[in-house]
């Protein structure tokens, strides 16, 4: 869940493809937001740019503008990918990147909006640029 304070909007990832939208103002819920992803797992909104990130089963990682409500770009977290990975090109606005994926579990903006935190199923910690769709920093995490 994430909630977006200058629209009064709870929304909600669920085990479909759909984002709900509940309006906290009107007390209803408004019209969905359609992800690629067959399920979301878990959402992060930079309050700032009002960009929001999804994360979904698939390993797809989707970059929406809440104002449009539409996807800006999205990614595919590799199982192997790192930051000396050249099969990604290309900016993260509208950019595609395809890989075998897995799992989206975490995601978190920093203060600033440019960076982004994303975890996967496999315990590895990934570190984005907003303007690039190649993490610039991946760790394995020990997984128990």
């Amino acid at each position: 869940m994430a909630l977006n304070r200058s629209t009064a909007e709870l929304l909600i990832g669920s085990s479909s493809s759909d984002i709900y939208r509940l309006s906290l103002e009107q007390g209803r819920f408004m019209k969905s937001m359609q992800s690629g992803c067959p399920a979301i797992n878990t959402m992060s909104l930079c309050e700032r740019t009002q960009i929001l990130l999804s994360g979904g089963e698939d390993g797809g990682l989707e970059v929406w503008d809440t104002r449009a409500r539409t996807i800006a770009g999205r990614i595919e977290i590799k199982p192997d990918s790192d930051a000396s990975d050249d099969e990604f090109d290309g900016g993260l606005v509208g950019g595609v990147a395809e890989a075998a994926g897995q799992g989206i579990t975490a995601l978190e903006w920093s203060n600033d909006c440019v960076s982004f935190a994303v975890g996967d199923s496999n315990g590895r910690a990934l570190m984005f640029d907003i303007r690039s769709t190649k993490p610039v920093f991946t760790k394995q995490m020990p997984v128990r």
